[in-house]
């Protein structure tokens, strides 16, 4: 596995296992599948804009 993709899949690791520990009824296997068919592409932009601030805060906690 190359350096990048083990620093992608370390991050996104941590980041299903806080929503996990936060909402334990999330199905992982369903997390792993992306955003629901019925999320348009502009939903989905809207959704990464409103995480972009807990997104930056996890990658200040990752040791990269």
């Amino acid at each position: 596995m190359s350096f990048m993709k083990e620093k992608a899949t370390l991050s996104s690791s941590q980041t299903v296992a806080i929503v996990k520990s936060l909402y334990p009824r999330v199905h992982i296997q369903e997390v792993s599948e992306g955003f629901m068919e019925t999320c348009s592409e502009e939903q989905a932009l809207v959704l990464m804009d409103e995480a972009q601030g807990a997104a930056t805060a996890l990658v200040d906690n990752l040791e990269l």
